[in-house]
């Protein structure tokens, strides 16, 4: 997961407050694998007109050249979010046709429920209307911007925005080279080095340059294919709705479900964006980058902390929280 600026969206998606639970034990919710019920979450819940007018009030005060024409209201920017969150689904996504070769990475979950005035989705729509003014594009519809190509160049450059304004900053990864033993996991280091690049990340020679610190994968990581049935619960909205994290997928397939039972003695709250390693400094296996290069979507880090005392112990990479996901289920009924 790509640390953005806005640390407050930041520890609002990722404050854990309860166990891994299995989706099986979730009674009276739908927890369907197609990415698109995920994404039809995100967008009612990143799409809901009034949290708008902070954007619309910027984007008037800071680029009156760019809006002047074309006034945007609460709605247009809704619809407009809509529509980009959906081809990024479509067309950047885990299923998008044709890979390997998509040529962006998908913008991460922060970036599109950042609403706060000068945030992540104020530069978003900033680049948008500043391409929708040189191209004299008569209206605020993503399919007035072009065809699907046109429209990857279209993330392109509100990615490069959003860089340039440090709402997206990119990590640094050193590996551990020392543990990568062997003519397989040399073969994978070459792979993850392109992984890191092709996705924007920086790989440095010396640990203290670094923020992410690669360890070797983990071999007996839950399959791509039953990570539906893993869920870590995120955050309490009332008394019956709890949003989630599917374990090991990437933070845009979360979702606000009802229904489902936490066990409170054991709930708290761990804000991912302060790694319980310390400091700023992730240690994490090396499947935390092969998931960002099958989702094309940075993955979130708490998944794949890595345990460090019991990997150099045991001599056998562990993450911090393989106890709680294989252990700590409570079913409902």
């Amino acid at each position: 997961m790509i640390n953005s600026a806005s640390t407050n969206v930041s520890a609002s998606l990722a404050s854990s407050v309860g166990l891994s639970l299995p989706a099986q034990s979730v009674s009276q919710t739908n927890m369907s694998t197609n990415s698109a019920n995920a994404s039809s979450n995100l967008m009612s819940f990143s799409t809901a007109v009034p949290q708008f007018e902070s954007i619309r009030k910027w984007l008037v005060k800071n680029h009156k050249k760019y809006v002047e024409n074309d006034q945007p209201s609460n709605k247009m920017l809704s619809q407009f979010l809509c529509q980009f969150i959906q081809f990024q689904e479509e067309y950047l996504g885990r299923f998008a046709a044709p890979r390997p070769n998509i040529p962006v990475t998908r913008l991460p979950y922060e970036v599109l429920v950042d609403f706060q005035p000068g945030g992540a989705l104020c530069h978003l729509f900033s680049a948008v209307f500043k391409q929708k003014y040189e191209q004299k594009i008569a209206k605020l519809e993503l399919p007035l911007f072009g065809k699907p190509a046109q429209l990857v160049e279209l993330c392109a450059l509100i990615e490069q925005s959003l860089v340039d304004n440090q709402r997206i900053m990119y990590p640094s990864c050193y590996f551990r080279q020392d543990l990568f033993v062997g003519s397989e996991n040399q073969s994978l280091l070459n792979r993850l080095n392109e992984i890191v690049k092709r996705h924007n990340g920086q790989v440095v020679d010396k640990i203290e340059d670094a923020d992410h610190i690669i360890y070797p994968a983990i071999q007996d990581l839950i399959e791509p294919a039953d990570r539906k049935d893993w869920v870590r619960v995120l955050k309490k909205r009332g008394k019956e709705s709890v949003l989630v994290h599917r374990i090991f997928t990437p933070d845009s397939q979360d979702q606000w479900l009802t229904n489902l039972e936490i066990d409170e003695d054991v709930a708290g709250l761990n804000d991912s964006t302060n790694n319980t390693s310390g400091g700023d400094i992730w240690e994490l296996a090396a499947n935390w980058l092969l998931d960002t290069d099958l989702f094309n979507e940075w993955s979130n880090q708490e998944d794949y902390e890595v345990d460090v005392e019991s990997t150099i112990s045991e001599g056998k990479v562990r993450l911090k929280k393989a106890n709680q996901i294989a252990q700590n289920p409570r079913r409902n009924g």
